[in-house]
């Protein structure tokens, strides 16, 4: 169970941004999100899913592991060439079909479920680059 879904489940609301606003935080300001949501996690013991490092649950082969760290670093130093937060270069699921799918070439990954029009334009020949010569190596 994430985070969002157990505070939600306990108030029986949809939108736990109350929480976090009359806690004091403004979901706006990403440091103060992330501090409430750290607060409530080690309160109620709840693992928060969106910060889960878990490779078994992402089924990879160690090989696949590599390409993903690699792929994570990637992203990081776009994120911060663009001032954004990680995810909105691409999220980990986006990724990890990436490297599962193994796309050739641009077509092949815009039928990869996450990439749309924008993002393959921005980021797939370097992903794609990244993915394929990764993966060729033993």
């Amino acid at each position: 169970m994430s985070l969002k879904q157990f505070i939600a489940g306990i108030l029986g609301i949809e939108d736990n941004s109350e929480i976090y606003y009359s806690k004091g935080y403004n979901k706006g300001y990403s440091d103060g999100y992330n501090k409430a949501k750290k607060e409530f996690a080690e309160q109620y013991e709840v693992i928060d899913e969106d910060n889960q490092d878990d490779t078994q649950s992402r089924s990879l082969t160690e090989k696949e592991e590599k390409i993903f760290k690699k792929l994570k670093s990637w992203r990081y130093l776009k994120a911060k060439r663009f001032n954004v937060e990680p995810y909105k270069i691409l999220r980990d699921t986006e990724l990890i079909s990436a490297i599962k799918a193994k796309p050739q070439n641009v077509d092949e990954l815009l039928k990869i479920s996450g990439f749309g029009e924008r993002n393959t334009a921005k980021y797939g020949k370097e992903l794609i680059r990244i993915i394929n010569t990764n993966s060729d190596k033993n």
